[in-house]
């Protein structure tokens, strides 16, 4: 030995090293070893958001830099650390104090243009204070955001563990393995343990394990002790104790998750239905009460409600919504199916007549054309408006038109005769003489303009909806796919285990379980594994994971994959010991079902009545008080008219005209229907789209695909629904108003 120098004793024990492992494991251990820089793959993986808000701090960090005391900026970096980003607790504080100034700067400007000081310097303070609010609290937010994610795939990153390491006792490539098959932070969570190890920040896996684990034992203690338990069987020298101690790790957090769920479904009855009442009900009834209001207070502008039901509420409903997806326990989700985004065709074919159109475009297009039907009664109002009678000659009955300055002009076209005006009482857009000194011009309060109104919601309503929906429909419907083949594939593993234990090679078992499974997505995918080994010669690995030919790339699930490569690993072993690996699987896979089964009938059953609201009830609900209000206007609007005209005469039917006169006094000009509804249509659309978001992330958890295709679906069958029925509505309350007025006349 004395002749043996320190490298050549250290190349003959790593030589035999060598040979101890298997040839898979050794590509396994060399692919991550070798694997990019940590910075570079955090870089690639870390959402493009997070990097625009870190470039918003550190600019505004040059700009106005503000320190914290110490204690706040623990709290604010350990919110860093576990959203992995670059920056620190003084570019998030002057972040947060220098975009409400720039607020200010903005909006109070506006109230000197619209000689409304107060109001506008009111609603500036406040958004102000509620954008410093949330740029405060942001990182925590996506700290939160980024635990939430990663624990959606805490039950699956178990299972992955205890798969590998049931045939192959060690926990870095279990790990490992586990990181490659599972999707988002979590998977960006577990590469880093392993780098810290290999640039020298631990010394051991388990010490840079543990000191992850740390981070989750406020939020999941279930995780932690799954995975001790998994790091512990590494002691075990009995194999059956071994295994049983991994299948412990399993139903640990399993359980858990399902116990945690279960409160969380309880707990949240009350909040929802404290949500339902005052971020939904109370709000839209109020919506009765405002055209009232508006018609007996004077300078009550448009802008005043629309800073209140589409800045304020909206804004209320998603903090309290946000409150209940705060609480809701990490460790259960699905597959993250974002990366299939980049897949999606970038051109629709759109009602089959205009064929690849960018969606972006289509999406644009219906907006603006939204807008513009909105417009157009500010637009005809620009260059004409129609009079009763001739100012010079005072004749009734003679079509004018003004322009906007007061000039009168004649013209030949008849859009709206005044004595259609008084057979009918149907305006197209009825601007009128306001009550204010000195008298204006105010509207349109016709039942034509109303009717325009509709554009700018449903334009809105669409334009978000097909985007969305277009956007994710290919992607849900891979996910759909993909679920039912695990739901079956639990059933075709526990087959082909049979035929394995029998003593069948693989790819004979393959056949035998697709002739048995024929007309199911799981006989499908085992006979085009046994068509590629028996006629294309391939070997059975080449078989399944090959990227052109291989079975695999048509069935995109990750609890498949692994299965499969667990199954191609242990068939080495020979057919006996694969046969108990994959049947272990199935059971793994029937249980993880299971429990995720119950968990969404939890929760479904709980949020069915904020479901309700979304597709049906709050349209439904919205529409006839828009109906209501269109009624409550035309009224007053008749009402003061007609005690306009009893001005200084005798008696009348209204009284005497000391009363009429004092009555029309007192009824101002109120709000015009077309405003009204502007407002109320954009409330239900925001209403729509931020329910939408609550309901998947309370089933879902963080779920893009899902959040995304609710929230497209609800808002094109909404905005359908709210639009239908309101433009419904406003014609038949129109009817009543003027049935009522001529009753009284």
């Amino acid at each position: 030995m004395a002749g043996i120098s320190v490298e050549e004793l250290m190349q003959k024990y790593k030589s035999k090293l060598d040979s101890n492992l298997t040839n898979e494991e050794q590509n396994q251990k060399s692919e991550y070893i070798k694997s990019v820089d940590y910075e570079t793959f955090k870089k690639d993986n870390i959402p493009k958001s997070f990097s625009y808000y870190e470039k918003a701090c550190n600019f505004a960090k040059k700009i106005l830099p503000i320190g914290v005391d110490k204690k706040t900026q623990e709290k604010y970096e350990k919110a860093i650390h576990t959203a992995h980003l670059n920056l620190d607790s003084t570019g998030i504080v002057s972040l947060s104090l220098l975009i409400p100034f720039l607020v200010l700067l903005l909006i109070i400007p506006i109230g000197f243009l619209l000689n409304d000081i107060i109001f506008f310097t009111f609603a500036a303070l406040l958004c102000a204070s509620v954008i410093y609010f949330l740029l405060n609290k942001l990182i925590f937010n996506l700290a939160r955001n980024w635990r939430q994610e990663a624990g959606n795939q805490m039950v699956l990153s178990v299972f992955y563990m205890v798969t590998y390491m049931r045939q192959n006792s060690n926990f870095e490539n279990a790990l490992y393995f586990a990181a490659t098959h599972i999707e988002g932070p979590l998977a960006l969570d577990f590469k880093k343990i392993i780098w810290d190890v290999q640039s020298g920040k631990y010394f051991t896996l388990n010490q840079s394990m543990d000191a992850y684990l740390e981070t989750w034992r406020d939020y999941n203690m279930e995780f932690i002790e799954s995975v001790q338990l998994i790091q512990s069987s590494l002691l075990e020298t009995d194999e059956s104790r071994r295994v049983l101690i991994l299948e412990k790790s399993l139903s640990v957090i399993l359980e858990e998750t399902y116990e945690k769920m279960l409160h969380y479904a309880h707990d949240l009855q009350g909040p929802i239905q404290i949500l339902n009442m005052l971020g939904i009900v109370l709000p839209i009834m109020g919506l009765v009460i405002l055209p009232l209001v508006v018609s007996f207070f004077e300078n009550v502008q448009w802008y005043y409600l629309a800073f209140g039901y589409n800045i304020l509420i909206p804004f209320g409903v998603y903090i309290l919504g946000n409150r209940l997806f705060e609480k809701r326990p990490v460790g259960y989700g699905s597959q993250d199916y974002s990366k299939y985004l980049d897949a999606t065709p970038d051109k629709v074919s759109f009602l089959k007549i205009f064929k690849n159109i960018s969606l972006v475009g289509i999406c644009v297009f219906v907006l603006f054309s939204g807008i513009i039907f909105t417009l157009m009664p500010q637009i005809i109002h620009t260059t004409t408006l129609v009079g009763a009678q001739d100012p010079d000659t005072g004749v009734e009955g003679v079509t004018i038109w003004r322009n906007e300055f007061g000039e009168v002009e004649n013209d030949d076209i008849e859009l709206y005769p005044s004595n259609n005006i008084k057979k009918t009482g149907i305006y197209l857009l009825e601007y009128k003489s306001s009550t204010s000194t000195p008298p204006k011009l105010v509207g349109p309060y016709g039942l034509g303009a109303s009717i325009f109104s509709f554009g700018l919601p449903i334009g809105l309503a669409l334009a978000i909806g097909i985007f969305f929906y277009f956007k994710t429909r290919y992607v849900v419907k891979i996910r759909d796919n993909a679920k039912v083949v695990e739901k079956e594939f639990s059933s075709a593993l526990f087959q082909l285990g049979n035929r394995l234990g029998d003593g069948i090679p693989l790819e004979i078992a393959f056949a035998k379980v697709s002739n048995n499974m024929r007309g199911t997505i799981s006989g499908k995918l085992f006979q085009t594994i046994a068509t590629n080994a028996s006629v294309r010669g391939q070997d059975i690995k080449t078989a399944i994971f090959d990227r052109k030919t291989g079975a695999i790339k048509e069935f995109p699930s990750n609890i498949i994959e692994s299965s499969l490569k667990v199954l191609v690993e242990s068939v080495r072993k020979g057919p006996k010991i694969a046969s108990i690996a994959i049947m272990n699987i199935s059971t793994y896979i029937k249980e993880i079902h299971k429990v995720h089964e119950r968990l969404r009938d939890l929760l479904t059953e709980v949020i069915s009545g904020m479901k309700s609201q979304t597709k049906f009830l709050a349209p439904v609900i919205a529409s006839i008080v828009v109906g209501i209000t269109s009624m409550i206007n035309a009224i007053i609007s008749q009402l003061n008219n007609s005690f306009q005209e009893f001005k200084g005469e005798g008696t009348s039917s209204f009284g005497a005209a000391g009363q009429g006169d004092a009555i029309s006094t007192f009824i101002k000009d109120g709000l015009p229907t077309y405003y009204f509804q502007v407002i109320v249509g954009i409330y239900v659309v925001q209403l729509i789209f931020i329910l939408s978001d609550i309901i998947s992330q309370i089933e879902d958890g963080s779920d893009t695909i899902s959040r995304q295709y609710n929230i497209g679906q609800n808002l094109i069958k909404g905005g359908i629904t709210y639009t239908v029925l309101s433009s419904t509505m406003i014609i038949i309350f129109n009817i009543v108003a003027i049935i009522v007025i001529s009753q009284v006349g």
